[in-house]
């Protein structure tokens, strides 16, 4: 009780699959759980995506993949599709047979490597202007001949769909259908979180839900999954003109109560929340009250101005939560540390303790 936690809200991450679910209504929609669930953790996220249907999970290595699997067969779902985006090594052949997991193949030596033997099917990526993974559009042709038994589906990555008047989008858009007309028997996939936003055009029979899931999509009827209660260790009283912390960075105004709390850098709360983040309070009848971050964050404490905290608060409360939805949740803290809310989740320790809540 006195280390910070990770709270998952199952029923918000549930209701985020059913509302991109929703806007994909024609497509398969498949999770993505890599870097441990975005940093919400595998063990509370993969089995609750089954239990809602999810039926194609995509991980970034072959040892996601494993624990994926072993965690659906623990949960008595052997069957869902896993794909890893890194590819494979050759001395990884057997591991990918054994448990059944498509590797993505992003360059012409993977390619000719898995089909030239008997490995089952596999994922093909196509580069149609990120300039960072896939295959080039002028194999297109020549990859057309394979087998389309073997090709789970096709699939390539936009470089900007956060920003749906982006010129990129409707750039890779066409260039990948060119790509798909060569393969007319194989499924395709285009769009990520962002990318379902930007409409039918942009899925596939095939979309891939990533941070969306995760409550880090600004989207009306998307919903915060997480935040992170953290033990206060002290409250003390400075007088005006005092410094808080490492290199003096906050010099307070006025005489000040400040409050040190059991999270930091360490944990994952970012440096760059120093003298800009914010904490709340709440009470068990649901009172809130507001904490800036004072001070720069250490590596397991961050220091809070409590000064205008009210007494009876106070003596109720022995924690207080980071990234609460009444204070916009991940999306403005992210804005707040001049980061985004990929970061703030995988930066998440998995040495923190999950508590899962909701009844999903």
């Amino acid at each position: 009780m006195r280390l910070p936690r990770v709270h998952i809200d199952t029923e918000s991450l549930i209701a985020n699959y059913r509302t991109m679910q929703g806007l994909a209504p024609a497509s398969v929609c498949g999770a993505v759980v890599k870097a441990n669930g975005y940093g919400v953790g595998l063990l509370p996220v993969v089995p609750l995506l089954a239990g809602a249907g999810c039926r194609l999970f995509y991980v970034a290595s072959l040892d996601e993949g494993v624990a994926v699997r072993r965690l659906l067969q623990n949960y008595g779902v052997p069957t869902p599709d896993i794909a890893v985006f890194h590819g494979y090594l050759p001395e990884e052949i057997p591991v990918y047979k054994q448990y059944a997991i498509l590797p993505v193949l992003k360059t012409p030596q993977a390619l000719s490597s898995w089909f030239s033997g008997d490995h089952g099917p596999a994922v093909v990526e196509w580069d149609t202007g990120m300039h960072r993974c896939g295959l080039s559009p002028a194999l297109a042709e020549e990859v057309s001949l394979l087998d389309p038994q073997r090709l789970h589906h096709i699939m390539t990555h936009l470089a900007a769909a956060d920003d749906p008047d982006h010129p990129l989008n409707v750039q890779q858009k066409e260039y990948f259908i060119h790509i798909a007309r060569l393969f007319p028997r194989v499924p395709t996939s285009i769009g990520a979180s962002h990318g379902i936003l930007l409409g039918p055009e942009y899925h596939g029979r095939y979309v891939r839900i990533g941070i969306a899931l995760y409550g880090g999509v600004a989207h009306p009827d998307i919903h915060p999954v997480v935040q992170v209660h953290a033990p206060i260790l002290e409250m003390r009283t400075i007088a005006a003109g005092q410094s808080v912390g490492y290199g003096a960075s906050y010099v307070a105004p006025r005489p000040s109560r400040i409050m040190t709390v059991g999270f930091g850098y360490a944990d994952g709360y970012l440096r760059s929340f120093s003298n800009t983040g914010q904490a709340l309070i709440q009470t068990k009848d649901g009172t809130c009250f507001d904490l800036p971050v004072v001070g720069r964050v250490s590596m397991d404490v961050t220091t809070l101005d409590a000064t205008d905290l009210p007494e009876s608060m106070m003596a109720e409360a022995d924690n207080v939560v980071f990234y609460h939805p009444q204070q916009g949740g991940i999306i403005d803290a992210a804005h707040r540390a001049g980061t985004i809310p990929y970061e703030l989740l995988t930066s998440l320790q998995p040495t923190l303790a999950r508590w899962v809540v909701g009844d999903a």
